[in-house]
């Protein structure tokens, strides 16, 4: 799996919509779906505000990659 398709996985277990995410990792919707389908990089610090957003571990989102 790819970082994105991971994000994408922990955000649905989670319940929340892009727009969710997005808002409480800082960011915007666009962002986090270029994100997941994997059509942008992102920082290590965006990956640890989207993994706190989650309250899931950094390295649970870079598992398989």
């Amino acid at each position: 799996m790819t970082i994105g398709q991971n994000i994408k996985a922990a955000r649905e277990a989670a319940g929340m919509t892009q727009a969710q995410l997005a808002g409480l990792a800082g960011t915007d919707r666009r962002m986090i779906g270029r994100y997941e389908d994997g059509s942008t990089d992102m920082s290590v610090v965006r990956l640890i505000d989207i993994a706190k957003a989650l309250n899931v571990s950094p390295e649970s989102l870079l598992e398989g990659v």
